[in-house]
């Protein structure tokens, strides 16, 4: 006799089948990130150096090095994302000549990012970074060009630039084309639409190439909304722990997100800043709630903090077992995307006792003997089991109603019913076919 597995409900013939049922709900986190349309591209050197060289070259005043260590502030790439620490940084840089922290100001005061929206600062900043040569400053002028209606012949002038410099290989200035050409803005020979947003895809800097999906994921003029190529573009992104496209990813395409999160242990999401940024997976008992911030622990009362921005399913409630997908935004907090709540699981065994026919006797009961057992990852509080034994020739029958209680993880409770011979044969049918089932009911847990 072994265990078959069963779930919240159904009927037991001797052996019982069960189809694991998962309550999930998709959470959207609210992440603040400085627009993404055009920004300047670090150089390949600072862009590529870690922490520590980039901040002595940053102590020496090297103004790309600030600059760079702005933008990992900005999109918290290995370290606590900071908007004002962004800031801080790109003044510096900008103070040291930079065109491309320039251009980072210019979109932070255009968007509200880390001080007020201030449209008229905004636009000094781009022509001071466009003074200073940078590239995407004058990509962010060509592109706002192709967008004025009566003036043909600087819409084709400014479309002109792009091509030329979407052809050097400028990834701002390819999606900024590529967006031009799809709006039907422009004369033709600009190229073809996807052949410019998919170079501007696999650009190195994240944002162009984030917004190249985006436009994948949303469609744009003639180009249609590829949702299959956004989330594999979305994908790699995470991968590349690039935040602003784990929400993205895990609302257009919720499995592909669940399989970039790496499962880790609460203990490593609570010390580990190396994993900063990261996709995690973390399992879980919801232990209390905090300021709208639930804490999940495990045995040993290690824990990590887990946002939840929206409201959480009913399920979710304190002591709960959770499994929660999404980004780590510092050691010990993680930002969910995704929270599951998996329903009980149990398994039940049993067997059924025929008496020896004694004539005259009126003690002669068949008996049901049993036992479930809790394999699923909640408690459960209450089953409710409807034993039956009945004899299909006759249509006799026989029921009783048990339910059993307390059910911690991995527990075993036994169940026992008796049933009189008289209610489902005669006591002298000693050869009528006499059976037993178990059907679960009510589950509380």
């Amino acid at each position: 006799m072994g265990y078959a597995p069963a779930g919240r409900s159904g009927t037991l013939w001797g052996m019982m089948s069960y189809r694991p049922c998962l309550a999930a709900v998709l959470i959207v986190a609210s992440v603040v990130v400085a627009p993404f349309a055009a920004r300047a591209q670090a150089t390949k050197p600072t862009a590529n150096l870690n922490m520590a060289q980039l901040s002595k070259l940053a102590e020496k005043g090297d103004a790309a090095a600030q600059c760079e260590i702005g933008r990992r502030h900005l999109f918290g790439r290995g370290m606590k994302q900071s908007d004002r620490e962004a800031a801080a940084w790109f003044g510096k840089s900008a103070a040291g000549g930079s065109g491309d922290a320039l251009f980072e100001l210019f979109l932070m005061a255009r968007d509200g990012v880390a001080m007020a929206k201030d449209q008229e600062k905004a636009e000094k900043l781009l022509t001071q970074a466009i003074e200073k040569n940078s590239v995407r400053a004058k990509i962010e002028s060509a592109e706002r060009a192709t967008v004025k209606k009566g003036d043909t012949t600087a819409v084709d002038a400014a479309v002109a630039e792009l091509t030329q410099l979407a052809r050097a290989g400028e990834p701002a200035a390819q999606l900024a084309l590529g967006r031009a050409l799809a709006r039907g803005t422009g004369k033709a020979e600009g190229g073809d639409v996807l052949q410019w947003l998919l170079k501007a895809s696999n650009a190195e800097d994240d944002r162009i190439a984030l917004a190249a999906a985006r436009v994948f994921k949303d469609g744009e003029g003639s180009l249609r909304a590829d949702p299959d190529r956004a989330a594999t573009l979305l994908r790699k992104l995470v991968e590349k722990e690039v935040r602003p496209a784990h929400a993205d990813l895990a609302k257009l395409a919720p499995q592909s997100y669940q399989g970039v999160c790496k499962e880790q242990s609460l203990d490593r999401v609570s010390r580990d800043d190396r994993m900063i940024g990261a996709a995690v997976r973390i399992d879980g008992r919801l232990s209390s709630e905090e300021k709208g911030n639930w804490v999940i622990a495990n045995d040993r009362k290690v824990s990590s903090r887990v946002i939840l921005t929206t409201a959480i399913p009913p399920q979710a409630t304190a002591g709960r077992y959770v499994r929660a997908w999404g980004m780590l935004d510092e050691p010990g907090l993680v930002r969910a995307l995704l929270v599951e709540v998996p329903e009980p699981k149990y398994q039940l065994k049993f067997e059924m006792t025929e008496p020896r026919i004694m004539k005259g006797s009126e003690k002669e009961k068949y008996v049901v003997n049993g036992e479930v057992r809790n394999t699923g990852r909640q408690d459960i509080h209450s089953i409710k089991l409807t034993v039956r034994v009945f004899q299909p020739e006759s249509g006799k029958e026989d029921d009783q109603v048990l339910t059993l209680t307390d059910l911690p993880i991995g527990e075993r409770r036994p169940f026992t019913a008796a049933f009189k011979t008289e209610n489902v044969k005669a006591a002298d049918n000693a050869t009528a076919v006499v059976q037993a089932e178990v059907k679960s009911g009510d589950l509380e847990w």
